[in-house]
Parts: C-alpha cells; sequence; structure tokens
C-alpha cells in the first residue's frame, strides 16, 4: 500500500509540474498574442490550466494527510466548459478582424503538442489507477486536457481556412446551385 501511496504521490507531483509548465505557455501565448481572438482562446485554456493545477494541489495535500484519495474535491464537482462552443462564439465575434494563417500558429502547434502530452500523461495513468477516487480524477483530467486540445485544433483550422470552419461547425454544405 505504501508503494501504491508512493506512487500516486509521484504522479500527483508531475502532474503538478506538467500543469505549471502549461500555465507558463499559455500564459506567455496569451501575452504574445497579436489577435485578441488567441488572446481570449489562451486565456481560457490558461484559467483551465490553473484549476487543474490548484485541484491537483489540494488532492495531493489530502492524500498526505489521510493517506487516501478524497471522498469529494472541487475538481471533480466544477463544471466543465463547453471551450468547443466557447470557440465558435469567439470566432463568429472575431471573424471580420482575423486574416488567415495569422502568426499564431506556432503558438498552436506547441500548445496542441503540450495538451497531447498531457493527455497521454493522464491516459497512461488511468490504465494502471486502481483507487475508484483516482480513476474519477484521472478522467477527469484526460477529458479536460482533451477540451483544450480540442479548441486549439479548432483554433488552427479557423486560422488555416476560416470558411471552412464556419461552413463545417454551422453544418453548412455546398447545395451545387
Amino acid at each position: 500500500m505504501a508503494r501504491r501511496q508512493s506512487q500516486v504521490m509521484e504522479m500527483l507531483c508531475a502532474a503538478i509540474e506538467m500543469e505549471e509548465k502549461e500555465h507558463t505557455f499559455f500564459k506567455a501565448a496569451a501575452d504574445e498574442c497579436p489577435n485578441e481572438l488567441g488572446k481570449e482562446v489562451f486565456l481560457a485554456i490558461l484559467k483551465g490550466e490553473s484549476e487543474q493545477k490548484e485541484g491537483i494541489q489540494k488532492i495531493k495535500a489530502a492524500i498526505e494527510t489521510s493517506g487516501k484519495w478524497p471522498d469529494t474535491c472541487t475538481l471533480y464537482e466544477r463544471k466543465q466548459m463547453d471551450v468547443r462552443e466557447m470557440f465558435f462564439g469567439l470566432a463568429q465575434k472575431y471573424c471580420k478582424t482575423i486574416t488567415e494563417g495569422a502568426s499564431v500558429t506556432d503558438a498552436l502547434e506547441v500548445g496542441i503538442g503540450i495538451e497531447s502530452a498531457a493527455m497521454d500523461f493522464y491516459a497512461r495513468h488511468l490504465e494502471s489507477a486502481t483507487d475508484s477516487h483516482e480513476r474519477i480524477f484521472l478522467g477527469r483530467m484526460l477529458e479536460e486536457e482533451r477540451a483544450h486540445h480540442g479548441i486549439l485544433l479548432d483554433m488552427q483550422y479557423y486560422y488555416q481556412d476560416p470558411g471552412g470552419f464556419f461552413m463545417e461547425k454551422e453544418h453548412r454544405g455546398l447545395d451545387g446551385a
């Protein structure tokens, strides 16, 4: 049992470190972003990363104190925003001021890679998790990282092809007329 708890603590420490790196990246991306759409998206992800880090720190502290996963945690209970819907709304708001291929694409590539690595991390630990609370935690973290990854992919698509993005997201098609 002590070995398993040690593994869990190592995983939580690694998760906190990963969330700190994500936080640092998305803060810099928001600060350096040349347009409001990108800035708002990066700030939304930054907020999510901050909440994740705070939740992980609370879980870690609870396990250090009691030796077991907490029965309740604000990380489990907080409502997850629909980031893809949020991005669609922002894209509509800023569609007149964004040009194709804006200089945000490098930050998007890095962000997509960071979120992919985070998804892999949580998925890998979920496979070996045995405690039900640990599985809930890892599943939730994986879900949130997938959402962040999805919004970045949507944003990348939008910058590459704004017309195609709106056509797909609004479920429009060409009728041949």
